[in-house]
């Protein structure tokens, strides 16, 4: 039979001690395995920060396409809106596009879905308008124009629901 040596005790407890603490230092240097991602302080400072920038381009556009559009009303072409509406819509898609792209906070998804969901319908019925108001569909323009006024209370309230700031005011304009 094999003799252990006092030796190879001695260094093979050792290399279990520093086995052991590489782990732990790894593990809770990682978080300790709790859940990553922001708080929710840090996510809303994210959001709203995107939600200004958005904003900030997107309300003088929607001021301009509700100057013009009275004159779809008394038969007007709509042309002059084709390039408004499709700014509007890349802006808006943009910004929706880095919201959706944040991290958010562990168990808040649905509660972002919320706002993340109609503010979605919003810019698809923008798109859409843009491009039936280029076909000459003025109609399904105006109606689709008229959809995103009866989505953008659901945008401001589920905004207001989570605690955004600059996000719950980010769809103002379509209600002003």
């Amino acid at each position: 039979m094999f003799r252990r040596s006092p030796k190879l005790v001695v260094a093979a407890v050792v290399a279990v001690a520093v086995v052991v603490g590489v782990v732990l230092a790894v593990t809770l240097s990682s978080g300790g395995g709790k859940p990553s991602g922001p708080t929710k302080a840090q996510y809303l400072a994210r959001a709203d920060a995107i939600c200004k920038t958005t904003a900030a381009k997107i309300n003088p556009l929607i001021g301009r396409a509700k100057a013009d559009a009275p004159a779809l009303l008394t038969g007007g072409s709509g042309a002059q809106l084709v390039p408004i509406f499709r700014r509007l819509e890349a802006a808006a898609a943009g910004g929706l596009a880095q919201l959706r792209a944040l991290p958010e906070p562990s168990g808040d998804h649905a509660a972002i879905q919320a706002f993340l969901v109609p503010l979605g319908g919003v810019v698809t019925a923008l798109g859409d308008a843009a491009g039936d108001l280029g076909s000459g569909n003025t109609g399904k323009a105006i109606q689709l124009f008229t959809q995103t006024l009866q989505i953008a209370p659901q945008v401001t309230s589920a905004a207001q629901a989570y605690g955004y700031t600059a996000c719950s005011q980010l769809v103002a304009a379509l209600r002003a």
